[in-house]
C-alpha cells in the first residue's frame, strides 16, 4: 500500500472524486476554473483506507459492513481512540507546511466519496469543523469527520439512496478559513419553487453555519437571471432577523451570539456578483444541465467560494394540471437547427432567444402564461424542448389539440393527454385569444420586412465597426443589447412561430367535402411554388452559380482546382459573371452558414470553402431546369385535382378562397424563413461580437486560440471583458469542457425524448395494416411519390455522395442542405415537422417528403431502393 499524501487542490482535481471524495473534487474545480476558493486540498481516502488497515479499527468496520448490531458504537470508539499511523501524520504535516497552513485557523471538512454528487448531496450527515487551530485538533477533527462516514444517519441515509455501504469511505477537505463579514448558500435555481430562470440566496452576518443549519433567520433574496438573458436584478427580499451570528473565537472553534440588525447581510452589488457568479459555477460543474448548491463567504470586497455541490432535490415548477405527470423533453424542433453537441457560448446565446419566439403568440394574444417556466435544456450536450409545456400552452390558451401542435413542431414525443372543453366560457376566451392572434398576424406581417431589414442593417454595422473604438466593457456590453434589440423586434417573432395559418384553414376548408387524407394530400399539392422561400431561393441561385462556371473556364479551374483554394474567385477578372454572381451572393446570403444557429460556426462570407464545393458538385447537372419542370407540373396537378374534385357550381367561390388561402400560406412560410435569416444575422452579430472577445483574451494570455471562446459561456466573456473575472483558470476550464464535448460527441445515437431525466428512444414507426409490411410511417409534408436508391447523408458536407435522381435520407435539415433538394427525387428525415425548414422548402420545390420517421436511418440502408408516398407518409424499403 502506498504511503498516503495530503493532495493539494491541482492534485486533487486530477485524483478524482473517487480518491478524494465529492466535496473535495468539487472544491478543486472549482479552484481549477479559477473561482475563489481558499488554499488547501484534501486528506485522500488512502488516508483513511491506511488507518481503517489497523486491526482494532477494521474488526469494527467490517461488523458495520455486516451491519452487526452496536457495530456503529465500537467502530466510533476505535476511530476517535486508535492511534494515527506515522505515514499519514507525515503526510498532514507535510502538507500543512508546505501549504502554509501550519499556523492558521482551518475549515476541516468530511468529503466522502458519495458525497455532494448528482444523486446525493449528504447535506447535515457528516461532520464539519470551523476555525480548527493547532495539529491536535486538526487530528481531533479528522478523526471527527471519518467517524462521522459510519454513523447511524449516514448508513441509514445510504441505504436509503440505494448506496452500498462501502461507498462511505472517506476523504477530509482541509482548508484556510475564508474572511468572512458574511456568509451563506445561494441556489443557481430557487429551491423553493423549482423555478430555473431565478438564483435564491441566504445570507447572514459572521460565518455561515447559522444560515446552514438553520439557527437563525437570514435574509433571503430571489434574483432575476432569466436563462442567460441580459437582465440580472433582484425581485423578491425578505429581510430575516438575523438574531444569532456565527464568530470564530480566538483561541480556536466558533461562539454564537445574538447580534439582531436591521441591516442587510450583503449589500446589492456584491449580491449581483454573486448571482452571475453562481449561474457560472452551475455551468462549469454542471454544464448547464445540473444546479449547483454554493456556500459562500463576503469578506467585505471579494467573494469566496467553500462549497459547491448538485441540487438533489427541486419541486417540478410546472403548470397545475401538469403536476405529477412526467415532463416530455424532445428534441424534435430543435434538432433542425442545433442537432450537434452545443457548446457552451452557442447554448448560453439560445435559450433566450428561443422563449422570445415560442411566447410570441400568447404575449400577443394575451393569454394566461405561467412565468419562470422552462422550455429548453440540455442533456448530454444536447437541447431538449419541454413539449408537455407547449402542448398545454397551445390546448389551454387557443384550443389547439396537441395532435396538431405535435404535427407542426415534430418530435416523436406523445399527444398530451388533455381534459375535454370546459364550457362556453372557456370556449369564449379561446376565440377572443385566436383572433387576437389573427389581428396581431396582420399587423406583424405588415412590420416583418421593416423588422427583417433592421437586423440585416445591424449586422451590416458590426461588420464595419472599428473595434480599437471598442472598450472591453463597451464590448461586454453589446451582447446584451443584440439581445435586448432582438426581444423587441415583436413581429420578427411572431411570424417566425405562427407560420401554420393558412395551411390550417386550408385543410378545414378543403375537408368541408373531401376525406381528411385526400384534403391533406390535396393542400400540400397545391402549397407547391407559393412564395419568395429565401431558403429555397439560395439554393436556386447556387445552382444558377454553377451554370456560369459551367460557361468561364476560368471559374471551372477554381472549382475544380486541388487543393481548393477558397479565395480564388477573387482573382478572377472583374468582368466574370460568377465573380459578379458570387459577390453578390455572399452579399445576400454570407450571414448563414452550415448549421448556422451555432455561433461557432464560420459564415459563408468568412469561408466560402463549402459553398465552392457544393457549387463543384453541381457543375454539368442540369438540376435546376429538372426541378423548376418538377414543380410546375405538381402545381399544375393539385390545382387540376381541386377543380375535379370541387362541385361544378361551387367552383368559382371555391378556387377564389383557395387562391387567396394558398397565397396566405406561402407568405407565412416565406416569412417564416426571412425571419429565421434574421435571427441567423443575429447569430452572425454575436460571432463578429466573440470573436473580437477571442482576439483580444488570446493577446493577453487568457487563452490559446480565438476559438477557445467557444467553450466560454456567455456570463464568462462579460466576466472577463468587465475584469470581475481576470481570467484565472479559462484555459483549464476551456481544456476540460472540450474534452467533455469529444466526449459527448461520440455518441452518435442521442435520446429522442425524455421522460423527466430518463433518455427514451423513439421505437421505429411502423403503417398500419394498409399499408404493405414493413413500411416505415412518418409526416407527409409535401405531396406526390418518388421510387429510387436511398442515399443516407448525416451531414450536409457529405452531400456529393448524392446522384441526381437519388432519394435523400437524412437526420434533419437546416438551409445548408437545400442545394441538395434541387437533385433529390425525394426526402426523408428522421424529424421534423409541417412548418420545419425541410418541409418547406420541399413544398416549394415540389419534392415529395416524408419527415419524422422514427428509425429511418436504422430500418433503410444506403443505396437500397425505396418508396417514398408524400400523400400518405409512407418510406417503403424494397
Amino acid at each position: 500500500m502506498s504511503a498516503p499524501a495530503f493532495l493539494p487542490w491541482p492534485e486533487s482535481f486530477a485524483s478524482g472524486p473517487a480518491a478524494v471524495g465529492g466535496k473535495g473534487w468539487n472544491l478543486a474545480r472549482l479552484a481549477r476554473y479559477g473561482f475563489r476558493v481558499p488554499a488547501g486540498g484534501v486528506l485522500p481516502v488512502s488516508a483513511w483506507t491506511a488507518f481503517a488497515a489497523q486491526p482494532a479499527v477494521a474488526s469494527p468496520l467490517a461488523a458495520v459492513l455486516a451491519e452487526t448490531d452496536g457495530a456503529t458504537l465500537a467502530l466510533e470508539t476505535a476511530i476517535l481512540t486508535e492511534p494515527m499511523p506515522p505515514a499519514v501524520l507525515t503526510a498532514l504535516d507535510a502538507a500543512l507546511a508546505q501549504s502554509g497552513l501550519t499556523d492558521q485557523p482551518l475549515a476541516v471538512r468530511s468529503s466522502a466519496v458519495g458525497e455532494d454528487s448528482d444523486r446525493a448531496s449528504f447535506a447535515g450527515i457528516l461532520a464539519s469543523r470551523l476555525h480548527v487551530c493547532g495539529r491536535e485538533e486538526v487530528l481531533a477533527a479528522v478523526r471527527q469527520a471519518w467517524a462521522s462516514a459510519w454513523s447511524p444517519r449516514a448508513l441509514a441515509y445510504r441505504r436509503r439512496l440505494g448506496l452500498p455501504a462501502e461507498s462511505g469511505a472517506p476523504a477530509v477537505v482541509l482548508m484556510a478559513m475564508a474572511p468572512a463579514a458574511s456568509a451563506g448558500v445561494a441556489f443557481s435555481c430557487d429551491p423553493r419553487s423549482g423555478r430555473e430562470d431565478r438564483v435564491f440566496v441566504a445570507a447572514n452576518f459572521g460565518l455561515g453555519e447559522t444560515v446552514v443549519a438553520g439557527t437563525a433567520d437570514p435574509d433571503e433574496w430571489a434574483v432575476h437571471v432569466g436563462f442567460h438573458g441580459p437582465e440580472c436584478q433582484v425581485i423578491e427580499y425578505r429581510p430575516g432577523a438575523k438574531a444569532l451570528r456565527c464568530e470564530p473565537q480566538a483561541q480556536g472553534g466558533t461562539v454564537t451570539r445574538s447580534a439582531p440588525t436591521e441591516v442587510p447581510a450583503l449589500p446589492e452589488d456584491a449580491l449581483l456578483d454573486l448571482a452571475r457568479a453562481v449561474v457560472r459555477i452551475r455551468d462549469a460543474l454542471g454544464h448547464g444541465e445540473i444546479h449547483q448548491d454554493v456556500e459562500w463567504t463576503w469578506d467585505g470586497q471579494r467573494l469566496w467560494f467553500v462549497q459547491a455541490r448538485p441540487v438533489t432535490a427541486r419541486p417540478a415548477y410546472t403548470y397545475p394540471a401538469l403536476t405529477g405527470l412526467p415532463t416530455i423533453w424532445s428534441n424534435g424542433n430543435i434538432r433542425d437547427s442545433l442537432p450537434m453537441v452545443a457548446k457552451p457560448l452557442t447554448w448560453s446565446l439560445a435559450p433566450h432567444t428561443m422563449d422570445d419566439i415560442l411566447l410570441s403568440g400568447h404575449r400577443a394574444a394575451h393569454t394566461p402564461i405561467l412565468p419562470g417556466i422552462t422550455r429548453s435544456r440540455l442533456y448530454q450536450g444536447r437541447g431538449y424542448f419541454n413539449v408537455s409545456a407547449v402542448q398545454w400552452e397551445y390546448w389551454e390558451g387557443f384550443g389547439f389539440p396537441p395532435a396538431i401542435t405535435n404535427r407542426l413542431m415534430g418530435g416523436h414525443q406523445p399527444d398530451l393527454a388533455v381534459p375535454p372543453p370546459r364550457g362556453w366560457r372557456v370556449r369564449l376566451r379561446q376565440i377572443g385569444a385566436n383572433l387576437r392572434l389573427t389581428r396581431a398576424l396582420a399587423k406583424a406581417r405588415k412590420a416583418a420586412p421593416a423588422q427583417i431589414a433592421e437586423m440585416r442593417e445591424a449586422a451590416l454595422g458590426v461588420r464595419r465597426q472599428d473595434w480599437n473604438d471598442l472598450s472591453d466593457a463597451a464590448l461586454a456590453r453589446r451582447f446584451h443589447e443584440g439581445m435586448t434589440r432582438y426581444d423587441r423586434l415583436h413581429a420578427l417573432h411572431l411570424v417566425h412561430s405562427a407560420s401554420a395559418g393558412g395551411y390550417l384553414l386550408l385543410t378545414a376548408l378543403l375537408g368541408l367535402w373531401l376525406p381528411e387524407r385526400e384534403r391533406e394530400t390535396l393542400a400540400r399539392g397545391l402549397l407547391t411554388q407559393t412564395g419568395a422561400i429565401t431558403s429555397a431561393e439560395h439554393g436556386e441561385k447556387l445552382a444558377a452559380l454553377a451554370q456560369f462556371a459551367e460557361a468561364e473556364p476560368a471559374a471551372r479551374a477554381c472549382l475544380t482546382a486541388q487543393p481548393l483554394d477558397p479565395w480564388a474567385w477573387q482573382r478572377l477578372p472583374a468582368s466574370s459573371r460568377f465573380r459578379q454572381a458570387l459577390t453578390a451572393f455572399l452579399d445576400e446570403y454570407g450571414h448563414r452558414a452550415v448549421y448556422e444557429l451555432d455561433v461557432a460556426n464560420a459564415r459563408w462570407r468568412e469561408d466560402p470553402r463549402w459553398l465552392l464545393e457544393t457549387l463543384r458538385d453541381q457543375l454539368d447537372r442540369r438540376t435546376l431546369a429538372e426541378a423548376a419542370a418538377r414543380r410546375a407540373a405538381a402545381t399544375a396537378q393539385a390545382w387540376d385535382r381541386l377543380k375535379a374534385r370541387t362541385p361544378v357550381w361551387l367552383r368559382p367561390a371555391v378556387l377564389a378562397i383557395v387562391r387567396r388561402l394558398v397565397r396566405q400560406a406561402g407568405l407565412e412560410a416565406a416569412q417564416r424563413e426571412a425571419a429565421k435569416s434574421a435571427v441567423v444575422h443575429g447569430v452572425e452579430i454575436a460571432r463578429l461580437h466573440s470573436r473580437e472577445a477571442g482576439r483580444r483574451l488570446v493577446s493577453r494570455g487568457v487563452i490559446a486560440a480565438s476559438e477557445d471562446v467557444d467553450f466560454l459561456t456567455l456570463e464568462d466573456l462579460v466576466a472577463l471583458l468587465t475584469g470581475v473575472w481576470r481570467g484565472e483558470g479559462a484555459r483549464a476550464l476551456v481544456a476540460d469542457r472540450r474534452q467533455r464535448h469529444l466526449r459527448l460527441t461520440a455518441d452518435p445515437e442521442p435520446p429522442d425524448l425524455l421522460e423527466d431525466d430518463t433518455p427514451r428512444r423513439a421505437p421505429v414507426s411502423l403503417a398500419g395494416r394498409e399499408a404493405p409490411p414493413g413500411t416505415l410511417a412518418g409526416l407527409g409534408v409535401a405531396a406526390g411519390g418518388a421510387r429510387g436508391i436511398a442515399r443516407i447523408v448525416m451531414r450536409p458536407e457529405d452531400g456529393a455522395r448524392l446522384a441526381p435522381g437519388e432519394i435523400l435520407v437524412a437526420p434533419s435539415t437546416d438551409p445548408a442542405w437545400t442545394p441538395l433538394f434541387l437533385r433529390a427525387a425525394a426526402l426523408v428525415t428522421e424529424s421534423g415537422g409541417f412548418i420545419s425548414h425541410g418541409a418547406i422548402v420541399a413544398r416549394e420545390y415540389g419534392l415529395p417528403a416524408v419527415v419524422n420517421v422514427a428509425g429511418a436511418l436504422e430500418r433503410i440502408q444506403d443505396g437500397q431502393q425505396v418508396e417514398v408516398d408524400g400523400d400518405r407518409g409512407w418510406v417503403r424499403p424494397l
